[in-house]
């Protein structure tokens, strides 16, 4: 999927121009999900809920690509970052990727 890049410099523009091209890409994307059986409610609300996720993790973690891959660990079915992690939780994280789980992170 390609996106577009941003052409104006205009915070207010530039956020009509991102929530337009978003709308594009979402369209196809449903588009290609009822297309595979999925509904239109049901993918939407899947989506809203990925969204909302991906925000809540950009919030915890504003620039993931700064984490290196050793240092992420699951939880439940959700990546944390090991600062995010308890001491003993970090010692339980193998070397690479991850495969253990912890049950709590610091607050």
């Amino acid at each position: 999927m390609t996106f577009p890049p941003p052409k104006t410099e205009s915070p207010a523009q530039h956020f009509e121009e991102a929530t337009a091209a978003a709308r594009d890409a979402l369209e196809r994307l449903i588009a290609a999900a009822n297309a595979a059986g999925w509904g239109t409610d049901e993918i939407t609300a899947a989506l809203l809920k990925a969204a909302q996720s991906l925000s809540d993790a950009n919030k915890r973690d504003p620039d993931p690509a700064d984490t290196p891959q050793s240092a992420m660990h699951l939880q439940g079915s959700r990546l944390v970052t090991a600062s995010s992690m308890t001491r003993a939780c970090r010692a339980k994280v193998c070397s690479g990727f991850a495969t253990t789980t912890c049950a709590k992170t610091k607050t």
